[in-house]
């Protein structure tokens, strides 16, 4: 082996995120499938469950990237309700499944501000788009959250008024 090569394979390993989705799915056939693509795509499927509660409960004891859910499901929680707990309690981002696209149930969906909505039955194409503009957007958003927390801090802990001048990337150039 050259000199430097087993550094730059450990490099490669290191940048390798593994992403482990939960798929909350109460349909069984539809779940293995599911599980099947996902996995397809190189992610992890850390549990299949069959409903909102089960979720909520699996992600106080388990983290994930984010949650593929059903929106109806055969339990008292739908998955509307579960994924507003799931992303208020978790701040993991979920992507909503359905069969159903009627107006009703998007709307109630919308209102949720979910990072994906996709009709059964989908492809392997546009589920590996949505997972990946979801996982981007939630990015960027924490990103966007550290950044203002730091800027809060900073400006707070500053006890006369100052003038700042910042470039297009948040980076201070003068104070």
């Amino acid at each position: 082996m050259p000199k430097g090569e087993n550094h730059l394979q450990s490099n490669i390993d290191n940048s390798f995120e593994f992403k482990r989705v939960l798929i909350v799915e109460d349909e069984k056939l539809i779940a293995l499938s599911l599980k099947t693509l996902v996995e397809s795509l190189g992610y992890s499927v850390a549990e299949i469950l069959g409903s909102g509660e089960e979720a909520v409960e699996f992600l106080r004891e388990n983290p994930v990237e984010i949650v593929l859910m059903d929106i109806n499901l055969g339990s008292k929680m739908d998955g509307v309700t579960a994924a507003e707990i799931i992303h208020k309690d978790f701040g993991v981002p979920f992507i909503f499944i359905s069969a159903f696209s009627d107006s009703e149930t998007l709307e109630r969906a919308k209102k949720t501000r979910p990072y994906g909505y996709l009709i059964k039955p989908f492809d392997r194409r546009n589920l590996n788009t949505t997972l990946e503009l979801a996982l981007y957007r939630h990015k960027a958003e924490k990103k966007a959250l550290e950044y203002e927390q730091t800027r809060h801090a900073f400006i707070k802990a500053i006890p006369d008024l100052v003038f700042m001048r910042i470039n297009s990337e948040g980076i201070i150039l003068e104070l």
